[in-house]
């Protein structure tokens, strides 16, 4: 090989690898996405965004996914119940530590399937970074470990272990669907549930409200039951033991939501008809990425009833406001303010501040329904009178018909 040869490939090979380089160089004055957005965070405090997520957004070196570390068990659970100690046998010893790991939440990311999150259409860069904060916000304050005064402490829990106080898996707790939400179960193996389509507010009638959890955002309608054929309609507390139904993952998903979950993700992701639910609930807790993207559909896809707008539609809507903080953020998940401004509040400061140390909140107020909502207002009392839960419910009731219908 010529000199002059060998000069014009490294050449060629300097400026294909520029090119790639480039092509993936993150535009800071235009971000788009969790991950774009984490990145310009982390380069204005010369950081790689791996450890400025495991350092500054979140404590991986004693908090992140801190409960599956056997001695903080023994320190939270001195007395374990049968649930407890189930929990943290069959899910915390696996993958320990390394659940809610920034490489789970880049795959969870990268999967193709929630590309408008934190990049909604006509929002800032600003306002991205608002939708960064309340998601962040959200999920801290469903898994808190309460180690650091509600700031990178969040995330410590994989599922809400102070309701698992059964003496046997077949026990109940509070997140037990009721008997009015039904599924549907292969007739000729009752370990497979279909993932097309579940109902709730059923009564034995004709119709019932019909969720169709493929799309994307869920289907949400009042309508015929239409079991599909080779199924049967069963009750939806029926499908796993008791002790299972506990809130799980980022977003502590339970419930309907669990099973809407499992059907967005075996139609989008796995692409089957019908599934083992016990099997995807017992991965949900080991598969940190599973675990993620659960947070993210909830976030994007799950809606509460017909007509509304989901989390991340609300809190993006840039023509309301009001909506855009973590007031309304928490009232979208929670339908209430629990725990407020002991918790979800503070995360939210505290995240919006770390990722943009110079943002102010600006007050945002609005009218509506003989209401003055306010975007960093959601009332909380820890044991209120009658005449304040009124008021509070509310308060809520204007809020949540302000930012939820479409």
């Amino acid at each position: 090989m010529t000199k002059l040869a060998y000069v014009f490939i490294m050449a060629a090979v300097l400026f294909i690898s520029s090119g790639i380089t480039n092509a993936h160089a993150v535009d800071c004055d235009n971000p788009c996405g969790a991950l774009e957005l984490i990145e310009c965070a982390a380069q204005k405090e010369g950081m790689t965004a791996e450890d400025y997520y495991n350092k500054d957004l979140f404590d991986s070196r004693s908090i992140l996914d801190g409960f599956s570390k056997e001695e903080n068990f023994k320190k939270f659970c001195t007395e374990p119940t049968v649930q407890q100690q189930y929990y943290y046998d069959n899910f915390c010893k696996k993958n320990t530590g390394k659940y809610y790991s920034y490489e789970n939440f880049k795959e969870a990311l990268e999967s193709g399937h929630f590309a408008e999150f934190c990049c909604a259409e006509k929002t800032t860069k600003e306002q991205r970074y608002k939708e960064l904060a309340n998601f962040l916000a959200t999920i801290a304050s469903e898994t808190t470990g309460v180690l650091n005064d509600y700031k990178n402490d969040g995330l410590f829990y994989r599922y809400e272990n102070g309701s698992l106080l059964g003496d046997s898996m077949q026990e109940g707790n509070k997140y037990l669907p009721p008997d009015d939400w039904k599924v549907a179960r292969d007739s000729l193996n009752p370990e497979l549930i279909n993932t097309e389509v579940f109902w709730g507010s059923d009564t034995g009638g004709e119709k019932a409200n019909v969720l169709t959890p493929a799309t994307s955002p869920m289907g949400y309608a009042w309508g015929l039951i239409e079991v599909p054929a080779g199924f049967e309609k069963i009750k939806m507390n029926e499908m796993i033991e008791k002790g299972l139904w506990c809130g799980m993952g980022p977003t502590q998903l339970t419930g309907y939501t669990m099973v809407g979950f499992f059907g967005w993700y075996y139609n989008n992701v796995e692409h089957e008809k019908a599934a083992n639910f016990k099997d995807f609930v017992n991965n949900y807790l080991v598969d940190g990425k599973v675990g993620f993207m659960g947070a993210l559909w909830y976030w994007m896809y799950q809606v509460s009833g017909r007509g509304y707008r989901t989390p991340h539609q609300a809190v993006t809507n840039v023509e309301k406001l009001v909506c855009q903080d973590i007031a309304c953020a928490t009232m979208m998940v929670n339908g209430g303010c629990n725990d407020y401004p002991i918790n979800r509040e503070k995360y939210y400061f505290y995240f919006i501040s770390t990722l943009l140390h110079d943002y102010k909140i600006v007050e945002v107020k609005q009218e509506f329904s003989g209401q003055i909502l306010e975007n960093m207002k959601c009332p909380w009392i820890k044991e209120p009178t009658e005449e304040e839960k009124a008021q509070i419910q509310a308060y809520i009731e204007a809020f949540l018909g302000y930012c939820r219908p479409k």
